[in-house]
């Protein structure tokens, strides 16, 4: 795959690399599940795993697919990292802040291309805050709330 300038060898080994950090990925998460037995936090082993493989490519070329590769790490790292300290909020959490650092990153041109950085964040930061919302308690509705309350008042 070395030599020349062709754009579609160029896409084509993008592509390709992007692949190979899903398989690091499913390779982790079958380490952790079936030869450590790992029950929580083994989507922490995944996460390093992904975005210290996924990091690599992307400075050896910095496209959009490998910083989708590595945001996808990120996540499993929010995900790892939740399930150590407990809870759905804490994952929201540190969602939000990656997606927001993310932003940053992106704005300070550490990140290329910044429109994928721009929207990777976003992503973060909107999954995150909706993920603080949802934590452990039940969805409820807010008018069917107010209703309840004024039928049991009458």
């Amino acid at each position: 795959m070395r030599g020349g300038h062709n754009p579609v060898r160029h896409r084509l080994v993008t592509v390709l690399w992007f692949l190979s950090a899903g398989g690091m990925g499913w390779l982790a998460d079958v380490a952790a599940n079936d030869l450590w037995d790992i029950e929580d936090g083994y989507a922490l082993i995944i996460g390093l795993t992904l975005s210290l493989y996924a990091g690599l490519l992307y400075l050896h070329r910095r496209t959009s697919l490998q910083q989708i590769a590595v945001a996808g790490g990120v996540v499993f790292l929010c995900g790892g990292l939740s399930d150590i300290v407990g809870g759905n909020d804490w994952f929201g959490l540190l969602l939000w802040a990656a997606g927001v650092a993310w932003i940053a990153l992106a704005r300070i041109g550490v990140l290329t291309p910044a429109r994928t950085g721009f929207a990777l964040g976003a992503i973060g930061a909107l999954a995150g805050s909706e993920a603080v919302g949802c934590g452990d308690r039940p969805p409820t509705s807010g008018a069917r709330d107010r209703a309840s309350q004024r039928s049991s008042v009458t």
